[in-house]
């Protein structure tokens, strides 16, 4: 499983394209510039992809994670990163994430 590593902000905020399935995706938010959302990507195409979001910055700015319509994050519509070292780990089970 390669490992890649993503820096996201509020202007440069996209997975797409950044990573292939099956890959361990280390994503590293810094919302020192303002609060942002992250799309996640579709769960039935991403089982064998694990993506870690972490928010590397001590601002009060918030970064929502957001699954696709109809798909959840631990049975919830989206999922927050609030302080400094929050960290997320997602992986698929074909239809949501956990």
């Amino acid at each position: 499983m390669p490992k890649i590593i993503l820096n996201l902000n509020p202007t440069d905020n996209t997975l797409e394209g950044l990573y292939t399935p099956g890959d361990d995706v280390l994503i590293m938010c810094d919302a020192t510039d303002g609060d942002f959302a992250i799309g996640l990507p579709d769960a039935q195409s991403s089982e064998d992809t694990l993506f870690r979001f972490s928010k590397k910055d001590a601002s009060l700015n918030v970064v929502q994670l957001l699954p696709k319509t109809g798909q959840k994050i631990m049975n919830e519509d989206s999922q927050e990163l609030i302080g400094d070292g929050d960290l997320l780990i997602l992986n698929s089970d074909g239809e949501n994430w956990f």
